[in-house]
């Protein structure tokens, strides 16, 4: 047992560091992600610490067989710790190392397609990808930050383009293709108002994103999500770590001039508003046979599809490995 639920509320009451470090243990060992000590300590629950001291407590810890570690040789033996008491989660996160880079290459070729086309303002990393956790099975989740009433046009093309090159998930296509389930506006970035109670998992999804695309005129999705810093006191919210190495300021000339001429000919506003109905539409249709475990949103500006959201599950999961 490591600590008493019934005693603390973990997303309010002053917690210690040997609380703060395992409650962050637990979550990433529930995602079967050790973690290093520079990474602990930016993802540190609800508390302001040096290394130094999370060192101190992670010995203390290991010395009490509360934790586990293990020098990575794919990570030139950096010592990364979980608080399980096995090696399955070291030997998943070094196994699928090779996977993952595979599938970042292909993240990158549909990064390479999206970016180009007009009303697209961010590309986002996200879900297991992100987190370093994909395995063979895995798609490639991308969140995606459109124009402001351009959103369905932006997607119908996104949808198309990545079709045409096989890139996008569809039916029983899901290894390795990239799954189009997320898309905003850039004017309604801050994720809050899709908060679960005690939703851990949302601000730790926020946390880890990368970027692939922001235009040079996009805040960064952790300046939307400012919020996140009360939970994670030690994160930079005004960088998200990016993957992206082309200038910005290319793209950024070629999307001016193909939505002024998209716009001087009415194109993008009558295409927008067909896009609309039609996806709406079947979004809504695809809806109504889902479960009650699916939170999807389809607004006009915003569009997700989760139909096994796991939020939920991710808690109640952290909080009872913590009993």
């Amino acid at each position: 047992m490591f600590l008493n639920l019934n005693v603390k509320d973990f997303f309010k009451d002053e917690l210690t560091l040997d609380e703060s470090v395992i409650l962050t243990l637990a979550f990433f060992s529930h995602i079967k992600r050790p973690l290093n000590l520079v990474e602990l300590k930016e993802f540190l629950w609800r508390r302001v610490e040096s290394s130094e001291n999370i060192l101190e407590v992670l010995n203390k810890l290991l010395l009490k067989k509360k934790i586990t570690s293990s020098r990575l040789k794919v990570k030139n033996d950096e010592i990364y710790y979980t608080i399980f008491a096995d090696k399955d989660i070291f030997d998943f996160y070094e196994s699928n190392l090779q996977i993952r880079e595979n599938l970042l290459k292909r993240a990158h070729q549909a990064n390479h397609l999206i970016k180009w086309i007009p009303f697209i303002k961010g590309i986002y990393l996200c879900n297991s990808l992100a987190f370093d956790t994909a395995k063979q099975s895995s798609d490639i989740d991308f969140f995606i930050v459109t124009k402001t009433k351009r959103m369905f046009l932006a997607r119908a093309i996104i949808t198309l383009v990545l079709s045409l090159f096989n890139l996008r998930r569809h039916d029983d296509k899901v290894a390795g293709q990239v799954c189009l389930s997320y898309y905003v506006t850039e004017d309604n970035m801050d994720l809050i108002k899709t908060k679960i109670t005690n939703d851990i998992h949302l601000v730790y999804w926020i946390a880890n994103m990368k970027t692939m695309y922001k235009s040079i005129d996009l805040l960064d999705i952790r300046h939307h999500n400012v919020w996140i810093k009360h939970y994670l006191p030690n994160i930079d919210t005004h960088n998200t770590p990016k993957l992206y190495t082309l200038p910005p300021i290319v793209t950024y000339v070629v999307h001016f001039f193909l939505e002024i001429i998209l716009e001087i000919l009415f194109l993008a506003p009558i295409f927008n508003t067909m896009s609309e109905i039609l996806q709406v539409k079947r979004a809504k249709n695809k809806m109504k046979k889902l479960s009650e475990k699916a939170k999807n949103i389809v607004t006009d500006k915003m569009l997700k599809f989760h139909d096994q959201d796991r939020r939920e599950e991710h808690r109640d999961v952290w909080m009872k490995t913590l009993i």
